[in-house]
């Protein structure tokens, strides 16, 4: 279901720093899928992390450099517990 109105976003720690630094092709793609994101829809290539309400934060952006097939590296997930917990407490207090 795409929403009438685009939902919230929030950078959370260096994201929006880090997606500035991508290359444009690439910062285009980013746009285009948060976009999707804020209006409802979830771009094929989106990972959902559950436990945030509605709003839509951007926890960590990293070039994908995975050493065995498809699986994120420890460290860029360890990267997004801290904005992670960020987002949880934002939504207690709305």
């Amino acid at each position: 279901m795409v929403d009438a109105q685009p939902r919230p976003i929030e950078w959370l720690g260096d994201s929006l720093e880090r997606v500035r630094d991508f290359p444009v092709e690439v910062r285009k793609d980013v746009g285009s899928a948060v976009y999707d994101v804020q209006m409802g829809v979830t771009p094929p290539a989106a990972r959902h992390f559950k436990g945030v309400g509605s709003g839509v934060y951007v926890l960590h952006a990293f070039q994908k450099k995975a050493p065995k097939g498809i699986k994120t590296a420890k460290h860029d997930v360890n990267l997004t517990k801290r904005p992670y917990k960020e987002a949880l407490e934002k939504e207690k207090q709305k």
